[in-house]
Parts: structure tokens; C-alpha cells; sequence
């Protein structure tokens, strides 16, 4: 009986032993630190809000692997943690401030895409980068100071760009208005006498045009019904004819009489100003100078840690190196390469 069981076990088929699977990847190593492909995963769903498609991966690996690099460089250069979160922290209460609340930064942020964490993450490590570079030259702060990461374009730097790219800072012929209209309804039937009504109580300092037109033009009510800058001669901007011919023989500061449209349709028309063909002045275009510049400042800052940083870490991984050129080059000529 036990030699015909041993035999029976014998024969019968063997359960095959459990195969060892790979359950995540290492992509990538930053001196000690381990960087998995379950996190990049992660991180490109956090980017597209979905299933991740290739062109997300590698956004996020490059992301993640930034983050990485700066760490350590920042570790390295033996940089204190809480006097950066407290630098954070200050920076996002700063721009809180600048929107008038936290609820309106919250909403500045979320028409982006973005949270505060990721807003705060972004100061984080372009701080870092900074710093690092402060420190290599010497220029960061003493231990138990706070840190001031400040970038600065000189008035003569910015006149130099305006000076150069002046060909970008000519206009032709422009005007830029606000257009108040309305069609006939049972509140207002007599769409012209109630645009006079209105016209009169706008002169008068009553009423605000901007603030009429949000509440009751169809057009563009968002903008407080204004056109934006456009040369009345060659583009249809305010889409009615009329409109068109008062702004072709409006000044700066005209506000038309009631103009009358097709089927009860009415418009007021407010020329806010009427420029012929010429440069914009420096003083006007100076803000967005320094905008320009304090980016190409930001920009060279990151690809210049980003190399430094190279030289320096351990790095490992099949597409480390394509991941970091990418971060330092024209976006536009990046070309996939799936992890």
C-alpha cells in the first residue's frame, strides 16, 4: 500500500515553483539615492491625470531626477533645510499676499494645472539651484541667516535689450477700446434709450464702463468688453461694421453715442486709446524687459547647476544622460525616448 502511494505521488503532477517577478526597476541612481520606474510612473499620472503616455514619462523622469541632483548638491554644500522651508514658506505667503488671499493664489494656481504643493516644490528646487550656485561663487548667506534668493536686471541692462530688439517694440496703426452691447429684452426693449440713459450716467462718474460692460455686454464680458490692441484698418476685431467705423474715426478717450446694430441690437463704444504707427516707448515696454530677462537669468542658472551638478554626483542609469540634456536645451528640439 505505501509503494503504490509513493508511486501514485510519484507520478502526479508537480505545482511548479513560483517564479521570482520583477516588481519595480531602478532607473536611476543619484549618489546614494535610488530612483525606481514605480515612481516615475507615479509622478507622470500626477502630470497627465491619467495613464501615463511616453511623452510624460520622460517629462517626470527628468523632473524626479532634477530634484534628485539638487538635493544632493545642496546637501553637499552643506545647506541648511529649515532656513530653505522657512524661505519657501515666505515666498508662497509673499504671492499669496500679491493676489489679495490664499483662496485667490489657490485659483491662480489651479488655472495653471497646478497645487501650492506643486508651486511650493517649484520654489524649492529653483532655490536650490540658485543657492548651489551662490555657493560655488561665494555668495551665500553665513550659517543661521535667511536665505535671499534674488534675481536683478539693471535699467541698463534692459535698455540695451529694448535697444536691440526694437523691431519687436514697433505697432502699426492701433486702438484699444471697450464695447459695451446688448440686444432688446423685457428689461430693456429700447435698447438705444437705455444706452443713453447709461452713456449719461458714465460721463457723469456714476458708473464705470468697465465694470458696465462685465455685467451686461455680449462681448467679452470677462474683459470688460475689451477689444485688446488692433489696427482697425486691417482686422475685424468687433466683428459689427459700425463699431469698426467709429474706432476708425475715434480719439483716444472718445465714448460714442449709442450706436444703433441690426434688429434692435445696440453698442457703446469706449476708445481708451488710439496710437498711430510708431514704437512703444521704453518706459511702457520696460516691465516686460525685466520679465524676459529674469527668466533667460532663471534659465541659465538651472543649465549651469544642472552641468556643475553632473561633474560632481555619482550618476547612473540607461537614460540619465538624455533625461539631464533635455532639461538644458530648446524644449522644441527634445526628442522622445521611452524608459
Amino acid at each position: 500500500m505505501f509503494t503504490t502511494l509513493f508511486l501514485a505521488a510519484a507520478v502526479l503532477p508537480q505545482e511548479p515553483e513560483p517564479k521570482l517577478e520583477l516588481v519595480d526597476e531602478i532607473v536611476a541612481i543619484v549618489n546614494d539615492n535610488i530612483l525606481t520606474l514605480r515612481d516615475v510612473r507615479l509622478a507622470a499620472a500626477d502630470l497627465g491625470g491619467g495613464i501615463p503616455s511616453p511623452n510624460l514619462m520622460q517629462r517626470a523622469f527628468a523632473n524626479l531626477l532634477s530634484e534628485l541632483l539638487f538635493r544632493e548638491g545642496f546637501r553637499m554644500m552643506g545647506g541648511d533645510e529649515a532656513a530653505l522651508d522657512n524661505y519657501v514658506a515666505d515666498e508662497l505667503d509673499r504671492r499669496a499676499k500679491e493676489l489679495g488671499s490664499l483662496a485667490a493664489f489657490n485659483k491662480h494656481l489651479a488655472n495653471q494645472g497646478k497645487t501650492i504643493e506643486d508651486e511650493a516644490k517649484h520654489i524649492r528646487t529653483f532655490a536650490i539651484s540658485l543657492l548651489y550656485r551662490q555657493k560655488e561663487f561665494g555668495h551665500a548667506p553665513a550659517k543661521g541667516e535667511g536665505y535671499k534668493v534674488k534675481m536683478y536686471v539693471s535699467p541698463a541692462e534692459m535698455l540695451s535689450y529694448y535697444n536691440e530688439h526694437i523691431q519687436d517694440y514697433k505697432h502699426e496703426d492701433r486702438v484699444l477700446a471697450r464695447i459695451l452691447m446688448i440686444g432688446p429684452s423685457e428689461e430693456h426693449p429700447d435698447t438705444l434709450a437705455f444706452l443713453a440713459k447709461l452713456r449719461s450716467e458714465i460721463v457723469a462718474g456714476k458708473k464705470d464702463f468697465a465694470v458696465q460692460a462685465r455685467n451686461l455686454s455680449v462681448f467679452k464680458p470677462a474683459l470688460g468688453g475689451s477689444t485688446g490692441h488692433f489696427n482697425p484698418k486691417t482686422e475685424n476685431v468687433v466683428g459689427r461694421k459700425p463699431l469698426r467705423d467709429y474706432l476708425l474715426q475715434a480719439e483716444s478717450g472718445d465714448l460714442s453715442d449709442p450706436i444703433q446694430l441690426p434688429q434692435g441690437w445696440a453698442a457703446l463704444v469706449l476708445a481708451e486709446s488710439v496710437e498711430n504707427a510708431g514704437v512703444m516707448p521704453f518706459s511702457e515696454a520696460q516691465l516686460s524687459i525685466q520679465g524676459i530677462l529674469l527668466q533667460e537669468q532663471a534659465e541659465a542658472i538651472y543649465r549651469d547647476s544642472i552641468n556643475r551638478l553632473r561633474r560632481k554626483c555619482y550618476l547612473w542609469g540607461p537614460n540619465v544622460g538624455f533625461a539631464l540634456d533635455s532639461l538644458i536645451r530648446d524644449p522644441d528640439s527634445e526628442q522622445e525616448e521611452e524608459l
